[in-house]
């Protein structure tokens, strides 16, 4: 949809404001800089619903497409 756009997901470790340039690890333990034009970050990868009382029970988790589709159903139901 956005020809000149890449997305990653890593692990970031160091942001280099001034250089535009993040450090991550490469999952092989060598830590690898990348400059970027534009960055978007976003922290976790699960949903932690645990952290109000009650939202475990009553709540849904949405980061993945399968969380949607259990939202859509329930509503749906």
């Amino acid at each position: 949809m956005l020809p000149s756009v890449h997305c990653r997901t890593e692990r970031v470790q160091r942001i280099d404001l001034a250089a535009s340039q993040i450090e991550f690890d490469d999952g092989w333990g060598t830590l690898t800089r990348l400059h970027y034009d534009h960055v978007v970050i976003a922290c976790g990868a699960e949903s932690n619903l645990g952290i109000i009382p009650g939202m475990t029970e009553h709540a849904f988790g949405f980061k993945v497409m399968r969380d949607a589709i259990e939202l859509r159903q329930h509503i749906v139901h």
